[in-house]
């Protein structure tokens, strides 16, 4: 698929896509999560949610 000029940057959908799945792990109650829980709910590295 060609690549749209308001998509320029290359990692743009990546790290939306990445944004999304981490806030779709979060339930009501659960105040926090380690980067454990986040690595095996979204199946993305423990080492994305390092900052």
């Amino acid at each position: 698929m060609p690549r749209s000029p308001l998509h320029a940057a290359p990692g743009f959908a990546t790290t939306l896509a990445h944004g999304l799945a981490l806030l779709q792990t979060f339930r009501h109650g659960e105040p926090a999560l380690s980067n454990r829980e986040l690595s095996d709910r979204t199946g993305l590295s423990k080492a994305t949610f390092r900052g």
